[in-house]
């Protein structure tokens, strides 16, 4: 079995990718972008979280849909980047 990985990440990630190759899969909640490619051996499937273009606002993000799309692949791993940004104003840590 050959281990499949797939990587819900942000802007610039796909760089790490150069010989990715993107596509656009179709889910009962709308069109997921993603890019594919071999990395050592593994499948990796990376689906940028704001679109390929880095246009959707988090309100707009397919969230369903790259789901659905993920488990269709059958993954034996999936990576989840995030970035939380807190402002000082909006949260006391004293």
């Amino acid at each position: 079995m050959v281990d499949v990985v797939g990587i819900i990440g942000g802007s610039g990630l796909e760089k790490l990718f150069p010989k990715g190759i993107w596509y656009t899969y179709k889910t009962p909640y709308g069109e997921v972008e993603f890019l594919e490619t071999i990395v050592e051996g593994v499948r990796v499937y990376f689906v940028p979280r704001h679109g390929r273009e880095h246009t959707k606002p988090p309100h707009r993000v397919n969230y369903k849909g790259n789901l659905w799309f993920f488990k269709v692949k059958m993954l034996s791993t999936l990576l989840l980047q995030t970035l939380l940004v807190l402002l000082g104003k909006c949260l006391s840590l004293a």
